[in-house]
């Protein structure tokens, strides 16, 4: 079949929003069936497709096989076929994760339980995507929810309300400054204390949303705020911030000059170091999301030990860690993996919470991200890749991988990845996560090891540890540290 993709694929606004859109887009193609092919509207393929995908998503977690179930529903004679999302409201996993390959396990094990493909109720037009076939009446037909294939909605996303954040504020705090604020929910708890909170944040619709709730939203980007406050703080709020920065300890240096005498920084940043992040990348996978510890325009990677450099480096000094544990029974045995290395007790949360107060500073050179890379890992690979194919039959692309033993180094040791290895992790990718982008888009990809590098003696006790469990690792991952890629166009079977 030959399927026409309608989504939110704007050419317009931030930058990270367009990757997640395309992203979701490639996510979707990806689950296709073999032989199946997902265009563009302005494909030429578009005016003979089969089917019309429909996806009211910017961007989501797609389990194989969903998109596969609804053309298959489609082929049985339904007209119109849903797919059901983790909106507010709707059936949660039943497993939990954090991370891409667990995402692919939990929506496998739902599949398992839940046998049948098709849901005799009625979608109701909130699920993020539908697929239609084109044809007198199919527009018109209901569409029928399957229940199986449930994708993962970032809906709402900058409203979450931090409950964890509350108590790390001081009691004796009276003004509060929350830099990238989101839509105000964590923000308006603290004005209920009765604080005086004020919000820097970029997202315009976020923004005024926040504006509603605070007691002033400075709508602009961080570097670009500074002289639009006017005033200093008893507390500023960097939650799920600095990891999104090209130079956070130049925004710490800033953010120390916006606090009052005694006053304090109180962060929320992820756990590079998870195990859940560390499991997925000894088996080969590092997959960009929208959110979570891997995600979109996350430009910094670092465990607890890290972020603490980072810190010092930006002029501050932990007082205080805490942080949320995260333990669902997939990772048990890779906790066991995790401890040959002696740090397992850093490894199980996600995220870690801090407060901090000023302090002199310590040098640290985190070197380039690599992230306003336009190459396979950038705004639309498909895209360049596509054009680069009309004039040549073969197109080839060296790539970093986050994978590789030298990438994940001084995450395995809780500390910041710098330098190339963290220009691998931020604009690399791996051999599954190239091969999953093209699935099913006419663009067939041949991936191999470009530069090798070698597995230190500690990392090998590891891959030991988790061979002796029968977990899988990738080791050809662990020892590519630049992979190549060729891409050639096939001409659909559709």
């Amino acid at each position: 079949m030959i399927v026409r993709f309608e989504g939110e694929l704007s050419e317009t606004g931030p930058q990270d929003l367009r990757r997640a859109a395309r992203r979701s887009r490639d996510a979707w193609r990806a689950a296709a069936r073999p032989g199946d092919v997902v265009v563009a509207p302005d494909d030429p393929r578009a005016a003979r497709a089969d089917a019309t995908l429909v996806v009211r998503e910017e961007a989501a977690l797609v389990p194989a096989g969903a998109l596969r179930a609804a053309l298959g529903a489609l082929e049985r004679g339904r007209n119109a076929v849903a797919v059901s999302g983790f909106f507010p409201g709707t059936a949660p996993s039943s497993e939990p994760y954090a991370t891409v390959w667990e995402f692919d396990r939990a929506a496998a094990m739902r599949q398992e339980n839940e046998p049948g493909n098709e849901a005799e109720l009625e979608a109701d037009g909130t699920e993020p995507a539908e697929l239609r076939r084109t044809g007198a009446g199919a527009d018109d037909a209901p569409a029928r929810r399957l229940s199986s294939f449930v994708v993962h909605s970032f809906a709402g996303r900058k409203g979450h309300a931090r409950p964890e954040v509350l108590p790390l504020v001081p009691e004796a705090a009276r003004t509060v400054l929350d830099v990238g604020c989101g839509e105000g929910a964590l923000g308006a708890s603290l004005a209920a204390r009765g604080l005086h909170v004020t919000g820097v944040e970029l997202d315009v619709e976020a923004a005024a949303i926040a504006a509603t709730r605070l007691r002033r939203v400075v709508n602009a980007p961080l570097e670009e705020s500074w002289s639009e406050l006017g005033e200093r703080f008893d507390v500023v709020l960097a939650c799920d911030l600095l990891e999104h920065l090209e130079d956070p300890i130049e925004a710490l240096g800033q953010l120390r000059e916006l606090l009052k005498e005694n006053g304090v920084l109180v962060i929320s940043v992820p756990n590079g170091s998870s195990t859940a992040v560390l499991a997925g990348a000894l088996m080969g996978r590092w997959d960009a999301a929208l959110e979570g510890v891997v995600a979109d325009d996350h430009r910094t990677y670092a465990g607890r030990v890290g972020w603490e450099r980072i810190l010092r480096a930006g002029g501050f000094r932990i007082e205080r860690w805490a942080s949320a544990p995260y333990e669902p029974a997939v990772l048990a045995p890779w906790r066991e993996v995790f401890h040959v290395g002696g740090h397992g007790d850093e490894l199980a949360p996600l995220q870690w919470l801090g407060v901090a107060r000023a302090a002199d500073r310590e040098p640290l050179v985190l070197g380039a991200s690599g992230f306003g890379s336009t190459g396979l890992f950038g705004d639309d690979p498909f895209r360049m890749v596509a054009t680069a194919l009309e004039a040549q039959a073969r197109v080839t692309q060296t790539f970093p991988n986050p994978g590789s033993a030298l990438a994940l180094d001084a995450l395995l040791r809780g500390d910041v990845a710098t330098g190339p290895a963290r220009a691998a992790l931020v604009a690399g990718g791996t051999r599954h996560g190239l091969a999953v982008r093209f699935a099913a888009s006419g663009i067939a990809v041949s991936i191999e090891a470009a530069e090798s590098c070698p597995i230190p003696a500690s990392l090998e006790a590891i891959c030991a540890r988790a061979r002796a469990l029968g977990l899988p690792v990738n080791e050809e991952s662990l020892r590519t540290s630049v992979w190549r890629a060729v891409f050639t166009r096939v001409e659909s079977r559709a």
